[in-house]
């Protein structure tokens, strides 16, 4: 699998766009709205969105979201969704998950089905 994301408004404290999920044979899968930082960069450990793009997708543990993931997903070995590609390594751990706000972010994707009105 494989996800491409397209930044569509800046607001002055965030970034919505849309997120794209295909599968190997690129048949598309889902989309929705990402909201991510302002602030766009590589670096490690900085609250930065990564790069407009497509990206790869791996299991990521351990993440401090994984509890309340396996409380909502009723798996006791699910694990975070990790997004990286040859100028975001793995390492960096951006990863999906939820939240409300541009300060939920942490440099990671946060999505949803609806922007605010």
């Amino acid at each position: 699998m494989k996800i491409k994301i397209i930044r569509r408004y800046t607001g002055k404290t965030c970034v919505i766009g849309k997120f794209k999920v295909f599968d190997d044979d690129d048949k598309l899968l889902l989309e929705c709205f990402s909201l991510e930082e302002d602030k766009e960069g590589v670096e490690r450990n900085k609250d930065l969105r990564i790069p407009e793009g497509i990206y790869d997708l791996k299991r990521h543990s351990p993440s401090r979201f994984e509890n309340t993931l396996r409380s909502i997903t009723k798996k006791d070995d699910d694990t975070m969704i990790n997004v990286y590609n040859d100028e975001v390594p793995a390492s960096r751990a951006i990863l999906i998950h939820w939240g409300n706000t541009d300060k939920d972010t942490q440099g990671c994707i946060l999505l949803g089905l609806e922007t605010a009105k």
